[in-house]
């Protein structure tokens, strides 16, 4: 009976990245209201041992600033936000990430506002992030009215979490059709397309290694990699170190309309997830979507929810984490 009637405000740690098109979608198509948390809460629950922090000038700046945001800008913060939900009469509040779910818990609770939190990636699988906050997840869970998982994998990971089964809900990220147009793949140069965040669970210089195999055997062959991120100039150095910047061109960040032409002028879409050794994992990766909306065969891993999307031998190829050989092989083919 709410839906009818929902205003609905949607809580971000930040304002979305380029990357979290999924995140922007929801700012357009769901929102009544929306507010960025940047810095907040912070953790109250644990301030940091003498032991873990060496420098003595560390530790008392360490403590001024959990005084700072404990005595004044937490409850500044958190008397804001009770205006801004008043002042829309917000009666959902949507969660980005579980850590802006934990962020106002409390003040949902004041409210009585039915809170959905709905998790990506990380805040699920982060071994660091789900110790330090376990906890404070317990008690999201209980509150909770719903919370959403972005690949089937993800929702056995949030149940193992302790999330009640009967709260959990699948849905996987959506792709706009209208945006793509089907590539032509056969008329399409040979070129390998990748698009996708610069960090270590995308493993980006595994791409390139399985690249480097499939120009031994088929030189013509052209690797154009798109996105930006902390392993960007290690992966840049590879490429020279492998001599083959000329079939290798990192293009940087480009805009949805870039991408989606370049997907129509591919042969083959790759993405290399992995779990790292942080935990982290995907959770439906958008790019690998929008390849499948472009009829574009993937080459990807059975990660995540990866395998969810890519129908092994028939929308591509899903090989194992690490697998460079075999992922070699199946751009090769196609």
């Amino acid at each position: 009976m709410i839906s009818s009637r929902a205003t609905v405000c949607i809580a971000l740690p930040s304002e979305p990245a380029y990357s979290e098109t999924f995140l922007q979608a929801h700012i357009d198509r769901l929102a009544s209201a929306v507010s960025y948390l940047p810095d907040y809460p912070v953790d109250l629950s644990r301030l940091l041992s003498q032991e873990s922090i060496a420098d003595a000038g560390d530790q008392v700046r360490q403590k001024a600033r959990m005084c700072w945001h404990r005595f004044y800008l937490n409850p500044v913060k958190k008397r804001s936000l009770k205006k801004l939900f008043r002042l829309h009469k917000i009666n959902i509040l949507l969660a980005e990430y579980g850590l802006s779910g934990i962020a106002v818990l409390d003040i949902c609770k004041d409210l009585n506002i039915p809170l959905v939190v709905h998790f990506h990636g990380s805040d699920a699988y982060s071994i660091d992030v789900i110790e330090e906050h376990r906890l404070a997840y317990k008690d999201l869970f209980d509150y909770a009215s719903a919370i959403i998982a972005a690949s089937r994998h993800m929702e056995e990971q949030l149940v193992k979490l302790g999330a009640p089964g009967e709260k959990v809900f699948y849905n996987p990220y959506g792709v706009e059709i209208n945006k793509f147009h089907r590539a032509d793949v056969l008329s399409s140069p040979l070129r390998v397309l990748s698009v996708g965040r610069f960090v270590e669970k995308k493993a980006p210089y595994l791409t390139i290694l399985a690249f480097a195999k499939v120009l031994q055997r088929l030189p013509e062959a052209r690797l154009v990699m798109v996105g930006g991120g902390l392993l960007h100039d290690v992966c840049s150095k590879l490429i020279k170190a492998m001599h083959i910047e000329h079939a290798v061109e990192l293009k940087g960040i480009l805009n949805h309309e870039k991408v989606a032409a370049l997907m129509q002028r591919s042969r083959v879409f790759v993405q290399h997830s992995l779990m790292p050794a942080s935990g982290d994992a995907e959770g439906t990766p958008v790019a690998i979507l929008e390849a499948g909306a472009s009829g574009l065969p993937v080459v990807s891993t059975k990660h995540a929810g990866i395998s969810e999307v890519v129908i092994n031998a028939k929308t591509g190829f899903l090989v194992d984490e690490g697998d460079v050989d075999n992922m070699a092989e199946s751009i090769y083919r196609l």
